[in-house]
């Protein structure tokens, strides 16, 4: 949220510089804007606020200024980016990493195959949730961020109640 208010903020003193007679237009949707961002940064932190100290994994590390944001416990990583393929030292390193830190949940993104989830989580009691990290399920729109935003936040709350 901290991200998308400080690039709102830029774009609209980009916008001002390049048509200054609607100045006044700019600036209202910006105000407008900005407390709706902060009204999400207040929900998303009181739906997380006693979460951040459960350990969960993440397959990838997809979500870092999320978790840095809300105070979350930093994940046991699977993978070291969105994208990047699965291997068994990954899988042997990671189900390690999650039995030592006692992990509650495994998070992933809809692109991850339950297969790899499985070969992950087997033997071990771990919830299993899918994350979306851009929406694109969501109807397109003003609302769009605001709805991924939300989703995310409850996905993962719901992962590690």
């Amino acid at each position: 949220v901290n991200n998308a208010r400080a690039i709102a903020k830029h774009l609209a003193n980009r916008l001002i510089k390049i048509d200054a007679d609607n100045t006044s237009v700019y600036s209202n949707n910006l105000e407008v804007l900005d407390a709706k961002l902060l009204q999400l940064h207040k929900d998303n932190n009181k739906k997380l606020a006693r979460l951040g100290s459960i350990n969960f994994a993440n397959y990838s590390d997809t979500i870092q200024y999320f978790e840095k944001s809300y105070s979350l416990s930093r994940p046991v990583i699977i993978t070291p980016y969105h994208g990047a393929r699965l291997s068994i030292q990954g899988v042997l390193n990671g189900k390690k990493k999650m039995k030592q830190q006692q992990v509650k949940c495994l998070l992933h993104t809809n692109e991850i195959s339950l297969e790899k989830t499985n070969v992950i989580t087997e033997g071990m009691a771990i919830m299993r949730n899918e994350i979306s990290i851009l929406g694109n399920e969501l109807e397109s729109g003003p609302d769009q961020y605001f709805n991924l935003m939300k989703n995310l936040t409850s996905q993962i709350a719901q992962c590690l109640r």
